[in-house]
């Protein structure tokens, strides 16, 4: 997957020290993914959507129908917000389909079913959320924090996620100053003819088996696709200072309501007029690149 952009698999390691990580991958920006991380967690013996519709079933969960996602902010708001036992039996018909951003407790039911990794990082522990993906389902492209570390930890059928270094932001078509790309790149299948900047772009893909977990750097593009039914945990932890974390959450969350507005104006055409703004920008800064390049 992700065969059409540019880039080179991701490290994959064992038993890392923390001094390890922090030199050769925290410190250089570079993603990593740990083989044995989860393998003394319960969940890796544990976690299935039986497991979580039993145990965590009444908790609120995003439901992301993808049939919407063409022409909707499916990407950004769900389709539907309902008991995650409900949102995992309509999943299970719906492939492709997903369920995101589930709020995961230390005191929840499924909080004992993991422990938080001991990587020199301190995890903000309410941010610790859940992700579910149906058979061929996508999550959109999105930048992580850039004050954040995140670990995925995956569980489930196998599943790749592509990930881009933030010095390649200019690439990525980004909307306004939010975490998201236009909606209508398919990074499986790049239309390079609508956004030729893509052809420049260059970054990691991590292929992801039942009990894997991945390091994504601060400020890294991510885009996590899923072959089968998969389920992935998100810990977050601070790179940054207090004030820095502050001012990242409040950006993003003002981001996202002005994003989410400005992006529903297109109602149903393909684009809005602020994302067309945007790849004509970002269309002619690579004209005028590529220009400058023939002319040497």
């Amino acid at each position: 997957m992700f065969d059409s952009i540019r880039h080179i698999p991701v490290d994959r390691k064992n038993s890392l020290p923390v001094s390890d990580l922090r030199k050769r991958y925290q410190a250089t920006g570079i993603p990593v993914v740990f083989g044995d991380l989860t393998k003394n967690w319960p969940a890796i013996r544990n976690w299935s959507l039986d497991h979580l519709q039993e145990r965590a079933g009444d908790a609120s969960a995003g439901y992301f129908e993808a049939a919407d996602q063409a022409v909707s902010n499916a990407e950004f708001k769900p389709t539907a917000t309902m008991p995650l036992k409900e949102a995992l039996e309509r999943l299970l018909s719906s492939p492709r389909a997903r369920v995101a951003e589930v709020s995961v407790s230390e005191r929840s039911v499924i909080g004992a079913d993991f422990s938080y990794p001991r990587l020199g990082f301190r995890f903000l522990t309410r941010l610790t959320s859940l992700y579910v993906g149906g058979e061929q389902a996508v999550e959109p492209m999105q930048q992580a924090s850039s004050v954040m570390h995140t670990v995925r930890c995956h569980f489930g059928a196998r599943a790749h996620i592509l990930l881009i270094p933030p010095k390649q932001t200019p690439l990525m078509y980004r909307v306004g100053k939010s975490q998201h790309t236009i909606r209508d790149i398919n990074f499986l299948a790049p239309q390079f003819d609508e956004y030729p900047a893509l052809k420049f772009v260059s970054g990691y893909v991590a292929e992801l088996e039942h009990g894997d977990a991945v390091y994504i750097p601060a400020g890294y593009w991510y885009c996590v696709a899923y072959e089968g039914i998969g389920i992935q945990l998100s810990l977050h932890a601070l790179s940054g200072s207090l004030w820095q974390y502050v001012s990242a959450v409040w950006k993003r969350w003002l981001t996202r309501v002005t994003g989410l507005r400005l992006l529903g104006a297109a109602g149903g055409r393909r684009l809005s007029r602020r994302e067309r703004r945007v790849q004509a920008k970002t269309n002619r800064r690579i004209d005028e690149f590529l220009a400058k390049r023939n002319t040497k």
